[in-house]
Formats: C-alpha cells, sequence, structure tokens
C-alpha cells in the first residue's frame, strides 16, 4: 500500500501532485494544502452490498468515525467532518473483492489505492465549483449523464469518458511512474479558464459577411507565449465562443494523443443549458495536427462559421495561425479539374451501318455515321491556402510525373475504339499522355486521338507543416466521338413506343442487377448508355435477353462480368411500374452529331 508519504506528495507537491495540477489551471489562485492520516481500521465495515450513490454514503460515514475515533479517542467527535473543505477518504480494498464506488459525496471524495489522476482531479474540480463538460453528441455517455455529457476530450471535467476519445499515459518524466500518475491530465477546458479569469483570452470581433478573422495563437501551456493563449469571440447570435491550441508536450496535456486547435462554447452551450451559471463548456471539435488532407482535415465547422487552419509550428514555443469565416468555407484543399479542351478534332473516317430487325435491339435499317478524332487538354489545379509553401507531386496511374514536361506510354490500358458504330469495341491498347507542369499546383495532360477513348486516375499528394495527404480524381479523354445520323435516334424511339402500345396490356418486366461500382461510372455518358438499355427492358417482352446483356456489358465496357437481368412477374393492365432507374438523362452526346456534319450525314443518306 502506497505510504502517508507518497499521498503528501500526491496530494500536495507544487511540482507534480495534484496541488501543482489546480495551480496551474487556475491561473495560481488555488492552492490545495492539507494533511494526510495514516492508514487507519474501519470501527465498523462498511456495507459493501450496497449500491452507487448509497455505498460511497455508507463509507462516507464509517470512514468519518474511524477518523474521530483515531483523532480523539476518548471523545469521538463527528464535527469534524465538517472542519475541512474537503475530505478525501482512500478506501483499500475490502478482501471480498466488492469495489468502493469511488468519486463524490457531500464534501468528500472517496478513492482508493491505484486510481487514476485524472479521475482524482475531476473530483477535485467538482470541489472547487466546477461541473461536467459535453460535447454536441446525441448519445449519452453514461448511463445516468445528459446528453453529450462527459463528451469533451480535452477537459478534465470529462474524465468519466472523454467521449470515448481515447488518450494516452504520457506523463513528463520528473513525475512518478506508478498507477496513481496515469492519464496526468489533460487540462481544464479552456473556455472555462478563460471565463473564470484563470487564464488570459484575447477578445476579437467576429468578421462581418465577406470577410476574415485571421488570428495566431501560443499552445496553452507555453510558459512565455509569444502570441495568445486563447481567442473569444461571440457571433451575432450571442454565442460565446473560445479557440485554443493544445499540445501534448504542455505538462498536463501529455494524455493528448495530438496536438489540436479546438472550438469550445460558453455562453449559449449545450453545457450551460444544464449548469447555468457555472462556466461549463461544450466542446464543437478540433482540428487534429498533423492534418489529413483529402478530408476536412484542416477546416472546423463551427455554427454558421468555419475555422481553418493555415499554419502550425511545432513543438515548444510553436503557433497556429488559423482564419474564421462566417458561412462554410470551401473545402480546402481542393482538385479542381477544368473539363477538356478540344485543341483541335477532324473527321477521320464516315461509313454506313446496317442492322436487320433483332440485331440492334429495337433499330432496323441502314445509317450513315461518321468519326471524329479529338485532341484534347485536361487542366488540373490544387488550391491550398496555407502559409508553408507546399511540395506537390502528381502521378497518374500510379506513375510519378518527375519531370516539368514530357510524354507517358500506359501499355495494355483498356480503351474504347470506333468503328464499329453505336458503340465502338472495348480493347487494350497502348496509350500516350504528354503532361506539362506551368507550376508545382497545375498540371496539363494531353491525349492522342487515334488511341481512343479512356480514362486516367490521376492522384496529388501534398506535403508541408500542416500536415500531408492526397486528393484523386479521373480524367476522362473522349479522343473519339461517334457521330450517327438524327434518324438513327428517332427510328429507335418510335420503336420503343410501338412496343410499348403493343406489350402494355401483358408485359414481361426485367430489371437489371449490376456490379456495385457502377453505380458511380467514371464515364457520364456511360450512365445515358445504361439507362436507354435498360428501359428496354421493362417496354418489352420481345428482346432477346443474351443480345440484350451483350449489348449492355459493351455499353458498360465490361465484357465478361457479371449483368443479371431478372424477371419479373408478368403484370396485366396500362400501369407501367416503376424501373428503379429512371431515364432522366439527355441523349448521349457521343450518339448525336455535331451541327457540322450534319450535312455530311445527310447527304450520305441520300446517296
Amino acid at each position: 500500500m502506497p505510504s502517508p508519504d507518497f499521498y503528501r506528495e500526491y496530494f500536495f507537491s507544487p511540482q507534480w501532485g495534484l496541488a501543482a495540477y489546480w495551480l496551474e489551471q487556475s491561473g495560481n489562485t488555488l492552492l490545495l494544502q492539507g494533511e494526510v492520516l495514516d492508514w487507519m481500521p474501519f470501527i465498523s465495515e462498511p456495507r459493501f452490498d450496497k449500491q452507487g450513490f448509497d455505498l460511497r454514503g455508507e463509507i462516507v460515514n464509517e470512514a468519518v468515525l474511524a477518523v474521530n475515533d483515531a483523532l480523539r479517542p476518548e471523545e469521538s467527535d463527528p464535527r469534524l467532518f465538517y472542519i475541512a473543505s474537503l475530505f478525501v477518504f482512500i478506501i483499500a480494498p475490502p478482501p471480498h473483492g466488492k469495489g468502493v464506488n469511488g468519486g463524490s459525496y457531500a464534501h468528500s471524495i472517496v478513492m482508493s489505492p491505484g486510481d487514476r489522476f485524472d479521475f482524482v482531479a475531476h473530483e477535485i474540480g467538482h470541489h472547487i465549483g466546477l461541473e461536467h463538460s459535453f460535447d454536441l453528441a446525441s448519445r449519452r455517455w453514461d448511463p445516468g449523464a445528459q446528453e453529450g455529457e462527459y463528451g469533451h476530450p480535452f477537459c478534465i471535467m470529462s474524465a468519466r469518458t472523454y467521449g470515448r476519445d481515447g488518450g494516452t499515459d504520457n506523463k513528463p518524466g520528473w513525475v512518478p511512474s506508478v498507477a496513481e500518475t496515469n492519464h496526468y491530465g489533460p487540462g481544464l477546458s479552456v473556455a472555462t479558464r478563460a471565463s473564470r479569469g484563470w487564464m488570459p483570452a484575447t477578445d476579437v470581433n467576429f468578421p462581418a459577411a465577406g470577410q476574415d478573422l485571421s488570428i495566431t495563437l501560443s499552445s496553452t501551456g507555453d510558459p512565455a507565449p509569444v502570441h495568445p493563449r486563447a481567442a473569444r469571440f461571440s457571433t451575432p447570435r450571442g454565442e460565446t465562443f473560445v479557440l485554443s491550441y493544445r499540445a501534448p508536450f504542455d505538462q498536463y496535456d501529455t494524455a493528448l494523443s495530438q496536438a489540436a486547435v479546438v472550438l469550445e462554447q460558453v455562453d449559449g452551450g449545450r453545457a450551460e443549458i444544464f449548469y447555468p451559471g457555472l462556466n461549463a463548456s461544450t466542446w464543437h471539435g478540433a482540428i487534429r495536427m498533423p492534418v489529413d488532407y483529402g478530408v476536412r482535415g484542416s477546416q472546423l465547422l463551427g455554427p454558421r462559421f468555419t475555422v481553418e487552419l493555415l499554419d502550425w509550428i511545432d513543438g515548444a514555443g510553436g503557433s497556429v495561425s488559423l482564419r474564421v469565416r462566417p458561412g462554410t468555407a470551401p473545402l480546402q484543399p481542393q482538385l479542381t479539374t477544368i473539363s477538356p479542351r478540344e485543341i483541335a478534332s477532324e473527321i477521320t473516317d464516315k461509313g454506313i451501318a446496317s442492322w436487320a430487325k433483332g440485331e440492334m435491339l429495337c433499330v432496323a435499317g441502314t445509317y450513315p455515321w461518321a468519326l471524329l478524332h479529338r485532341r484534347l487538354e485536361v487542366e488540373l489545379s490544387l488550391q491550398l491556402d496555407t502559409i508553408d509553401v507546399a511540395s506537390v507531386e502528381w502521378t497518374v496511374d500510379g506513375r510519378a510525373l518527375t519531370n516539368p514536361s514530357g510524354s507517358e506510354l500506359f501499355p495494355s490500358h483498356l480503351v474504347r475504339r470506333y468503328p464499329p458504330p453505336p458503340y465502338g469495341v472495348i480493347t487494350s491498347n497502348d496509350v500516350h499522355v504528354e503532361y506539362e507542369r506551368p507550376e508545382a499546383h497545375r498540371l496539363l495532360l494531353r491525349n492522342m486521338p487515334e488511341e481512343g477513348c479512356y480514362d486516367l486516375d490521376v492522384a496529388c499528394t501534398v506535403t508541408n507543416r500542416v500536415g500531408s495527404g492526397t486528393l484523386r480524381t479521373t480524367v476522362v479523354f473522349e479522343g473519339q466521338r461517334l457521330v450517327m445520323d438524327p434518324k438513327f435516334e428517332r427510328d429507335r424511339e418510335a420503336c420503343h413506343a410501338e412496343q410499348e402500345v403493343r406489350d402494355k396490356h401483358n408485359r414481361q418486366i426485367r430489371r437489371v442487377v449490376l456490379p456495385s461500382d457502377l453505380w458511380v461510372p467514371h464515364d457520364p455518358t456511360i450512365q445515358v448508355r445504361v439507362d436507354r438499355i435498360i428501359r428496354l427492358i421493362n417496354t418489352s417482352s420481345q428482346l432477346d435477353v443474351e443480345n440484350l446483356q451483350s449489348e449492355l456489358s459493351h455499353a458498360l465496357g465490361m465484357v465478361g462480368r457479371p449483368v443479371q437481368i431478372e424477371a419479373l412477374p408478368a403484370v396485366t393492365g396500362r400501369t407501367k411500374p416503376q424501373s428503379p432507374f429512371v431515364d432522366a438523362s439527355p441523349p448521349s452526346k457521343g450518339l448525336h452529331p455535331a451541327p457540322d456534319i450534319l450535312s455530311d450525314l445527310s447527304s450520305s443518306a441520300e446517296r
């Protein structure tokens, strides 16, 4: 069992004990002082079969009697319990193994040897007038708590759960490495400290619409801060928020797993609703460093405003630079793709396609076509507002683009080439891509039209002081476009209408089950083609299912992959069942002629 001397240090040491903790957290306004008595037996063992708060009260009552008996054996005085501001009763676990249900009761604390530092610091916090902190969760972190209570991961007054945000057992090297110093922190909510006058906070004005507020902060534990350690502002709705920079190298934040920018609310927050006037804080979120670009890692959404992290200087004496904007700021960073710009195009082939009825799903006849080859350029741009210049690396299909410009060969790439009409053929072909990097954050890609239509996976990896991450997108090169005579679409629509009239009284309805990765196709024209073919399924009972599967596979560019067509119960009458696919898209641009080619196709049809 720990000795009384250990507990004297534990409770009252100005270097590492609970006294030092609350002296620092209160801005040198609160100093714990007292005495530690030796171990002593109960006069009458508490009834450990009691539950919850009743058990804690039973322990306190019996402990008071034992203390009075030990100090004044001839004249036991129960009033001793009311002399001290706070009694802490350390109860050795009973031999039968039942717990002691540690916590607060009246103006006393019940604990056991080995109880965590943050638990005891939390209970002392209650006895100096503090209440639990909250988050915005709709769940109850503890069965007896309110929604969001104990949910603040950066506040000692949520020490029961911290919103299940696990910290670490790190502590400074000069702190004894014993069970009683596990979870040596975190500190008290900065919003609570600032509201009680225990930490200075710089008051700043909330920015007007269309304006920004710039803030630079030192860490809350910096002993010689160059910048303010907290910034406080009020919104037009009268809500008060506090921003702070918390770091695990600060003495009482070593239990934090990462440095973070923390946003808290006092006035108007959920904690104030349940504990009015006690400066209890509500946690709104945090930016954890280093950030993960590619998600909203460098931004924090408050109610009707956004906090953005622009710079982070890590380590002792470091700082964070922030920007507050009204409303929702654009996600940072952004990888934008400018739609392919047509550098040049030419007609490279013409022909006439003929289909007998049933060969090409609800169309029969002879139709002229023309093939366009299109030289395209796609521009990609990275947008990132940070103070530290980021290093940027670009890759295409996993291959790094290390030079300012050049050409890359991608062998055996899946492409769509024309003819045959109307959908071409899927094949494997070498693809050459030219690239240029005018600036580190910009990338230009150009195709070779004769190589067909294909897509490329482009990745941009960003690294700076704030963090790192990879943003990805898909670039689609439609280097070939097959232009059909407008009569092709008109005949096809007429055939669909005729079949619907013929079959509306007795139809076999079918549906298509697609692989899950095709619900969001890379090529926007694919969904249009899929919708067309699916519409045929629910408008005709005369289609050959095998031909339908074949055409659908080609339209999707997924030859050899499973496309299930399920037959549904036959329906009668005029009510048309709703397909799970809505054919609301315009006709594919790949099947519509460009204006300057219409005359050529019409002439071909006349000939």
